[in-house]
Parts: C-alpha cells; structure tokens; sequence
C-alpha cells in the first residue's frame, strides 16, 4: 500500500510540474520565436482558456464508462464472487445458490442483448443500418454491467455480505475508492495533453 502511494505521489507531482513547465515554455517560446506560432498560456487568450475550459477539458465519455464500470466491477469483487466462483465446492448452500442466481441474470443479460441485436427490427441499428458503429454496443456494455452489478448484489445478500445499510453503501462505493487515484491522475494528464494541444 506505501508502494502504491508513493508511485500516485510521485506521478502526479510529474504531472504538475510538466504542466508548469508547458506554461513556462509556452511564454518564453511565444515570446522568443513568434514565428512559430505557438500559442502562450499567459497570454490573455491562453489565460481565459486556462483558467474557464477546464470543465471542458476533463468531460469525456469514456471517463463516464470508466467510473460506471468501476461500480459495476466494484461491487463484484466487494461481494467476494469471484474467490467463491473458484472455490465453488467449498462454498456453503446459500453461497452456491447465489452464485446460480449470479449466473442466471448474465444469462438473461446475454440473451437480451441477443435479442435486441436481432436483424431486421433492431431499434438499435447505427445510421449505416448496422449494428456496429452504432448504439447496440453501447447499450451492450450497459446491460452486462448492470447485470454484473444486479448479480453482485443478489450474492452479496444471499451471502449475508450485505446485512444493513451501511455494508450497501461500502459496497457500491469500493469500486470508486479502489480507482481514486487513477481519477486523479486521469485529470491531471488528460489537462496536460489539453494545454499541449492548446499551446500547439
């Protein structure tokens, strides 16, 4: 555990400081050589987009998969499932009967997106008239991720893992908590490659 944070201290202090370092040199290049038309952060158009487009900046879809599938994955290992999966035979009656119920719902999950993927009626057809590039994929991912997150959770409660709800909240959050440096280093490098394509 020192380990891991020492390596996120370490990350994202390199991370602040190539960030000062793309302002320091943004000015002095922009100053030095305006010909090369690089863009200064310290200039007053590059201090308005520093300091009002970082909302901006940090929205991306794929940050928003990330976090849902940080729940949905979260809560699978808070539940203990995938140790009890491998040990199955060792398992009591109720755990073993969880762990059918877990499979039931991916089953069903997998047969609803079969289902919603069949030609020629699918309502999740792209514009191209198939199903990838297109919302099905999506909407895939979706659907197995609730259902991991809905298996997680029956196990958790045949398993007695969850008894109140304090164990409920612990379980849905340990996802997020587990990726909450990874987040903050996200941030930091995805502002870092902004600022480059800015300066750029």
């Amino acid at each position: 555990m020192k380990n891991k944070s020492k390596i996120f201290i370490i990350t994202a202090t390199c991370l602040l400081a190539l960030q000062a370092l793309t302002i320091l040199l943004s000015w002095v290049v922009g100053a030095v050589w305006p010909s090369l038309g690089i863009h200064s952060l310290l200039s007053g158009s590059g201090l308005r987009w520093l300091l009002s487009s970082l909302p901006n900046n940090l929205s991306d879809e794929y940050f928003i998969w990330f976090l849902l599938f940080c729940i949905f994955i979260g809560i699978f290992v808070y539940s203990e499932l995938p140790k009890k999966i491998i040990l199955f035979s060792k398992c009591d009656f109720r755990e073993r009967f969880g762990i059918y119920l877990f499979f039931l719902i991916i089953a069903t999950a997998l047969l609803i997106c079969l289902l919603l993927g069949v030609y020629p009626h699918s309502s999740l057809l792209g514009l191209t008239g198939h199903l990838f590039p297109g919302p099905y994929f999506g909407a895939v991912l979706l659907i197995l991720g609730m259902s991991i997150f809905g298996g997680s959770v029956v196990f958790s409660l045949m398993a007695r893992k969850v008894e109140n709800w304090k164990d409920a909240e612990k379980a849905c959050v340990f996802g997020l908590q587990s990726a909450a440096p990874v987040v903050v280093i996200y941030f930091l490098l995805k502002e870092l490659v902004e600022m480059l394509i800015f300066v750029l």
